[in-house]
């Protein structure tokens, strides 16, 4: 999208291009600006636009715009505008592939700080399992000797 404004007498028809470059410098594609040939009036201002010529490419780029005006007059914006592309199945999975992983450490989350309720009626006490006999037997000990012989 070019914004142009006209401050002079006459109208006239601007024409040029805009050309890409990659992160590298390299240039990747141009598109041409106003091929329709309209016209912008003295005094008034005018948007031109023109689509991206790759979408499906994953990036960063620059636009540079070469502009012919008037009579021979040309103007050149370098390095004005810097943009970056994701193609849309590629920022679908990224979106998707960071939902999942969200929902797994969401439900591992919960379930280490969430209680079980297990049945009311029991209880659970410590059951102490030793070696041997001690010679004074203890409070808490518990006598699994059979005296019914």
């Amino acid at each position: 999208e070019v914004n142009i404004e006209n401050l002079g007498d006459i109208g006239t028809m601007p024409d040029g291009e805009i050309i890409f470059y990659n992160s590298r410098g390299e240039e990747v594609s141009s598109v041409q600006i106003n091929a329709e040939g309209e016209m912008v009036a003295a005094g008034a201002s005018k948007t031109l636009r023109a689509e991206v010529p790759f979408y499906n490419e994953l990036g960063r780029y620059k636009a540079n715009l070469s502009l012919d005006y008037g009579e021979n007059q040309r103007a050149s914006v370098f390095d004005s505008t810097q943009f970056y592309m994701m193609p849309l199945p590629l920022m679908l999975m990224l979106f998707g592939g960071i939902l999942v992983v969200a929902i797994i450490a969401l439900f591992l989350l919960r379930r280490s700080f969430v209680e079980y309720d297990e049945e009311e009626d029991v209880t659970d006490l410590p059951f102490y399992i030793k070696d041997g006999h001690e010679p004074n037997p203890q409070d808490h000990d518990i006598d699994l000797k059979n005296n019914n012989t």
